[in-house]
């Protein structure tokens, strides 16, 4: 045999939808489904009808929680002491950090990290984003350059709380 005697098989490309906001985040990837369906008749020789569709599926590994607020020190005991210009009062001084939104960074950081691991792994081919606007420019922020040409579409929207059917439902035109 020759290398022109060889048929190129094309991989079917793998796309992984991240659906998460600042607390949670899981991936999906869409399935192939294929059903028989019996034709009504009552023959001896039942004729089938095939039918293709494609759903949501969660990838169990790939699911993560934020780290919870509660867990970040806020307070009398996180606050500094401020000495005032003129005089030698002092008092406390509040953060300058919102809590909610150093979770979302470093959340958003994570996920980022996760998806550079699994893209140099090769495990999927192309990205949609699903996010509220904020996690949504928060992940992006941390995407390297190679895994942001990966991602295909991105969708400003919480469907956290969705199941895979309702997913499937609210994504079927993203990739």
């Amino acid at each position: 045999m020759t290398k022109s005697d060889f048929v190129a098989v094309e991989k079917t490309p793998v796309t992984w939808y991240l659906v998460a906001d600042s607390r949670q985040g899981q991936v999906y990837t869409r399935e192939k489904l294929e059903k028989i369906i019996p034709i009504a008749g009552g023959s001896k020789h039942d004729k089938f009808s095939e039918e293709t569709s494609y759903e949501l599926v969660a990838v169990p590994s790939l699911k993560w929680q934020a780290e919870s607020t509660a867990e970040y020190e806020v307070g009398k005991n996180a606050t500094g002491m401020v000495h005032e210009s003129s005089g030698g009062a002092r008092h406390m001084s509040e953060p300058h950090i919102d809590v909610r939104d150093e979770v979302r960074e470093h959340f958003a950081r994570a996920l980022a990290k996760n998806l550079e691991h699994a893209a140099a792994e090769k495990s999927f081919d192309k990205l949609v984003l699903v996010a509220p606007a904020k996690m949504l420019g928060e992940i992006k922020k941390h995407l390297s350059d190679k895994l942001a040409k990966l991602v295909s579409e991105e969708i400003h929207k919480d469907l956290t709380h969705c199941t895979a059917k309702e997913l499937t439902d609210n994504l079927a035109h993203a990739a």
